[in-house]
């Protein structure tokens, strides 16, 4: 009759069992069943994952979308995040007003096209007008690494004759005497240092890690 009594122990005991000889005649397993229960299987994990990366270096790497080539070209030439986020956003209009066509598909006829519509269509001021030609050109030129020419005969839009309102010391006065707490030290560092708006706001604490 067969003795059932390593029948009914656990997995992990009977393998144990086998893998190692025990003066013990109750035949338990002991610390050295344990550790050699632990290392059989740290092998066949580390097999497992030898084969998975084998698998995995086979495979070709997928190509970056367009955007997010944008967005890694304009962090290592450390541009600031409001420009990333500009650039971003007008070369996404760009491929939009053109129905989705890829911009390597297009070229200076394309681009004078949608800058001039931006001037006579959507009456965007010359500042404007300007920082959506820069993306363009960012993105053809660093990011896509083609040389374009001049691009000439551009609808420019018409400037602002606007002058900007300069605050004497005594409205200035006035409007620090109204603050207090972070928003009084915020105003007091753009008006005494000339800091930005978003480099007081940030306080030095450089480029935030977000959603990209």
């Amino acid at each position: 009759m067969k003795d059932s009594s390593n029948l009914r122990q656990p997995t992990a005991e009977r393998f144990c069992s086998t893998t190692y000889s025990t003066a013990d005649p109750r035949r338990k397993y002991g610390l050295g069943g344990i550790i050699r229960l632990r290392l059989r299987r740290l092998s066949i994990q580390s097999g497992y994952t030898s084969m998975c990366r084998g698998y995995l270096s086979t495979m070709p790497m997928p190509t970056p979308k367009l955007l997010d080539q944008v967005r890694t070209v304009a962090r290592v030439r450390h541009f600031s995040l409001s420009t990333e986020r500009a650039y971003v956003s007008w070369i996404r209009r760009f491929i939009l007003f053109h129905h989705k066509r890829h911009p390597k598909e297009m070229a200076e006829a394309e681009i004078r096209q949608f800058i001039s519509h931006l001037a006579v269509v959507t009456k965007i001021s010359a500042s404007t007008q300007t920082v959506a030609l820069s993306a363009l050109l960012f993105l053809y030129r660093d990011v896509l690494k083609r040389d374009l020419p001049y691009i000439a005969n551009i609808e420019r839009a018409k400037p602002s004759k606007k002058l900007p309102v300069v605050f004497t010391r005594r409205e200035v006065e006035a409007v620090l005497v109204r603050l207090s707490g972070t928003p009084h030290l915020i105003a007091s560092l753009l008006y005494g240092s000339g800091l930005r708006l978003m480099e007081a706001v940030r306080g030095g604490r450089g480029r935030p890690r977000s959603q990209y």
